[in-house]
């Protein structure tokens, strides 16, 4: 005949499934919610402006880039890293350009318009309060 401990579950192995179980579900929820960041001053960034916003790893589950482009229209956010492999991404004229494997996504939409990915970029929100720049990813 087994003894007790040999045919039960512990406390502690109960606890830490229990723990799993509702971190598995809790994190989705945690890594979707939007954040927002202050960029900086409007005047700051002229129609034409390009810049790389790093979100700081403590705010953002993981390293996160965004470029940040400035037009006469307002400005727009996209993800910093091409969708195919990862690598940067730099701004040419009104495309922003992966160097490593030449895909070219638009400044305007995001769209995938050449190269080996046809997934576009991650749009970001960026509004414009009193002022000042503030990025929401």
């Amino acid at each position: 005949m087994k003894s007790n401990s040999q045919t039960s579950i512990s406390r502690r192995c109960m606890l830490g499934g229990t723990v799993a179980v509702i971190a598995t579900m809790v994190s989705p929820t945690i890594a979707n919610a939007a954040k927002q960041f202050k960029v900086g001053n409007a005047a700051d960034f002229p129609a034409g402006t390009v810049i790389l916003v790093k979100i700081p790893k403590r705010a953002w589950w993981g390293k996160k880039s965004v470029s940040l482009l400035s037009t006469k229209t307002g400005f727009f956010a996209y993800e910093a890293t091409c969708t195919h492999e990862q690598y940067p991404l730099r701004k040419a004229g009104k495309k922003l350009i992966c160097d490593e494997h030449d895909a070219v996504f638009s400044t305007k939409n995001g769209a995938a318009l050449a190269g080996p990915t046809r997934r576009g970029l991650t749009k970001y929100t960026v509004t414009v309060t009193d002022g000042v720049v503030y990025l929401t990813i």
